[in-house]
């Protein structure tokens, strides 16, 4: 997990994907806005981030942020797909029971 603030209209965040050819390889990414807006390029289309809109990227997919006239702050998530295992909730299940006291 990383809090990266990038400036106005900064144009060296890198064009990368997290695939199998790379050091951490096999990473998705989920993007979460917190001020600010920008672009996301994933794949040749282009996407907005802005706070309250949360973006989730494949390890294949080619990316890369460019921020807009405010810049952007926001946090990256990276994990391998499978590494957790997902509560039935997260995916439409019932939700989880509250803990017992006693």
């Amino acid at each position: 997990m990383q809090v990266m603030t990038l400036p106005p209209n900064w144009d060296g965040y890198p064009n990368h994907r997290r695939d199998a050819s790379v050091e951490d390889a096999n990473q998705e990414a989920v993007y979460i806005p917190l001020e600010g807006s920008s672009l996301l390029y994933a794949d040749g289309e282009a996407f907005e981030l802005r706070p309250g809109l949360m973006v989730r990227v494949g390890p294949e997919q080619l990316r890369r942020i460019v921020p807009g006239d405010e810049g952007i702050r926001f946090v990256a998530l990276g994990v391998v797909p499978g590494a957790l295992d997902p509560s039935p909730w997260t995916e439409g299940g019932p939700p989880p029971a509250p803990p017992t006291t006693g």
